[in-house]
């Protein structure tokens, strides 16, 4: 009786745990999801900005380049997992 106890309590676990792993990987599949497509959107503006307009157009090119920081720590923190 007591194994069949440890053996259910082990599988729950391993189940909890398998639930947790793959929410968490698709949570993070999500968040690289709408970051690359606001990130593209935000390249659309800079390409439709004139030359004229350089505050705004370092402002963006900075809103890119922050997208592209957090997008790679996002995929050291998959690997990591």
């Amino acid at each position: 009786m007591s194994d069949g106890v440890e053996n259910l309590t082990r599988s729950v676990q391993e189940q909890v745990l398998k639930s947790a792993q793959d929410f968490y990987g698709n949570s993070l599949g999500s968040l690289k999801s709408h970051l690359e497509n606001d990130r593209s959107q935000l390249q659309e503006m800079l390409e439709q900005l004139p030359d004229s307009q350089q505050d705004a157009r370092a402002q963006l090119e900075e809103l890119l380049a922050s997208y592209g920081s957090i997008s790679n720590s996002l995929d050291e923190v998959a690997k990591e997992q």
